[in-house]
């Protein structure tokens, strides 16, 4: 049971990865992350059984919408309302990309375009497919995030807050091309960098407060950018 609590510990820091990741290493996480199941004797069990009967084919058919069905230059990516059926689907398109059947850069500009940016879409891509997938395996072992001991938990959260780093990096870049009266463009800048210092002592409670203020000013000013928008979505992880 220890050994499959640890392979099952290294596909959740799989799932994670690839959600903190960019898209230029994605493959090469997609490579990592499909190895940790088969490491995972209990993992292996779950996808054999629901690959067992599963029609993938049919299911891209489904799922998968080319321009043509959804009447505009791009096509769209929908998952499965059936969590059984969604794991299936996923599992078998991650095989896809790691057996380079399916090249990631085309899957992505394909189904989940987003302004004709790779960074962009991949965001879109592992939101709608790579979070949902992580999150209904974990329904499925409950316990799994007992496993682990509090070097493994600080190790994740130090990514992520290393993550959201970067992101206040490019927040701040962005504020002096807003078009903020002056009071705005002070107060956004004290709170990124209040925010910096909350990151750089780990205070995260301080951090989420933080976060929470700012999502009001950008929605008062106007200014969500992409940038914001994901580190939003790197502190549902904390």
């Amino acid at each position: 049971m220890e050994e499959n609590n640890t392979a099952m510990q290294r596909f959740f820091a799989a799932c994670d990865d690839l959600l903190q990741s960019k898209h230029f290493f994605a493959e090469k996480k997609i490579e990592t992350l499909m190895r940790s199941i088969a490491e995972c004797g209990e993992l292996m069990a779950l996808f054999s059984q629901l690959t067992r009967n599963f029609h993938y084919e049919a299911a891209k058919r489904l799922y998968l919408k080319e321009p043509r069905e959804t009447r505009t230059a791009r096509g769209a990516a929908y998952l499965p309302a059936d969590e059984s059926e969604l794991l299936a689907f996923v599992f078998c398109l991650l095989m896809e990309i790691d057996t380079q059947e399916v090249k990631l850069p085309d899957l992505l500009l394909r189904y989940f375009y987003v302004d004709g940016s790779l960074t962009a879409s991949y965001a879109l891509f592992v939101q709608q497919v790579i979070r949902p997938f992580r999150d209904v395996v974990r329904r499925c072992f409950p316990d799994a995030g007992k496993w682990g001991d509090p070097s493994m938990q600080r190790k994740k959260e130090d990514g992520i807050l290393q993550a959201i780093s970067e992101k206040l990096a490019a927040e701040r870049a962005n504020l002096p091309r807003q078009k903020l009266s002056e009071e705005d463009f002070r107060g956004g800048g004290v709170m990124l960098a209040e925010m910096k210092i909350a990151i750089d002592r780990r205070d995260i409670p301080e951090l989420k407060a933080l976060l929470c203020g700012y999502y009001y000013f950008l929605r008062n000013t106007r200014t969500t950018s992409q940038s914001s928008s994901e580190m939003f979505m790197l502190a549902q992880e904390l």
